[in-house]
């Protein structure tokens, strides 16, 4: 049997997150860029239907397949018999789970720029509140899972439990107490936050922007009236 590597420091803040938030950054540069009313990523809008079909279901199979795997010290504490998924499709974790888990960000990237049927369900209205909440759940979700979903899972399967029996209990009960915790963050203090944040920065500019649609003039206003207005 494999012994799971020691994580450090590094793996969590750099190895673990940082690729992915480079790689939106990217592609949220280049769907930006607007050369004489083309988009660089047009060229995949744009492909061929009989190109799109074996690349749409292609991209389907990278985003199960790596989508499925689950972190090294998790699956390592399964049966011999369940631990084999991970191994194989990480060959042996050595590309690791981040890895696997950006391949597969990407891959539904790419399917939402090619697939009307993946653009509808992701655009469709479940979809879009977890995108305005994802923030806060992307906060809170550690602390969920590091404080009362793994004592309660662990006193389950200490008590005679099946583990992965424990560990279903343990996600639907705690899944819907997130998902609220993150929309009434998204609301009192997300929402509000970039608001502030907003109103600040217009306030601070020395050239007020211009109005646009339904946005009013922006007036310059001093810190007492700024205050009392949007806090």
């Amino acid at each position: 049997m494999y012994e799971v590597k020691k994580s450090f420091l590094y793996d969590k803040a750099v190895r673990m997150h940082i690729p992915t938030f480079a790689w939106g950054v990217i592609f949220a540069d280049i769907e930006t860029i607007n050369i004489n009313g083309r988009r660089p990523l047009d060229v995949l809008r744009k492909m061929s239907i009989w190109v799109k079909i074996p690349f749409n279901l292609f991209l389907f199979a990278l985003f199960v397949v790596f989508g499925s795997v689950d972190i090294e010290t998790l699956n390592h504490m399964r049966a011999d018999e369940n631990q084999r998924y991970g191994l194989t499709v990480t060959f042996g974790y050595f590309i690791g789970m981040p890895i696997a888990m950006l391949i597969a960000a990407l891959a539904i990237f790419l399917l939402a720029l090619t697939s009307s049927v993946a653009k509808w369900i992701l655009g469709s209205a479940p979809f879009r509140f977890l995108g305005d909440i994802s923030y806060s759940l992307y906060l809170l979700h550690t602390f969920f899972i590091e404080w009362p979903m793994k004592e309660i899972h662990h006193h389950w399967v200490e008590d005679g439990m099946n583990y992965d029996a424990a560990a279903y209990y343990v996600f639907l009960i705690f899944c819907p107490i997130l998902v609220l915790t993150a929309w009434g963050a998204t609301l009192f203090i997300d929402t509000p936050s970039k608001n502030l944040a907003v109103a600040l920065d217009l306030n601070a500019r020395k050239d007020k922007p211009k109005p646009q649609g339904k946005r009013a003039t922006v007036k310059e206003k001093g810190c007492f009236e700024f205050c009392m207005t949007n806090w």
